[in-house]
């Protein structure tokens, strides 16, 4: 619950204003935003506590959102992917084992 939390919580963040979407099947689940999208040179490191995106510098924020739920989501076997373009949006997928 928590790491789904996170998840949507961010992609509500930094949608600006702009509708979500979640979409799941039988062995994935989407978070989708339309926002701000992350800097391709940051997208390796957003995982890491602590860490935020160069370009969330006017959102409030710790950094530690992503990385819980990069935890959570690894004791449960299931793995993160994320997809992002700067300027148009996120998607993360979790994809669970069947």
């Amino acid at each position: 619950q928590m790491a789904f939390h996170n998840l949507i919580n961010n992609a509500v963040k930094y949608s600006g204003g702009k509708p979500v979407r979640v979409t799941a099947d039988n062995h994935s689940v989407s978070i989708e935003d339309h926002g701000i999208g992350i800097p391709k040179r940051d997208v390796p490191h957003i995982f890491e506590p602590f860490y935020r995106a160069s370009n969330t510098v006017t959102t409030v924020g710790h950094g530690v959102g992503l990385s819980l739920a990069k935890a959570i989501l690894d004791k449960c076997h299931a793995r993160l992917h994320v997809e992002s373009v700067e300027g148009r949006g996120t998607r993360m997928i979790i994809y669970f084992r069947p």
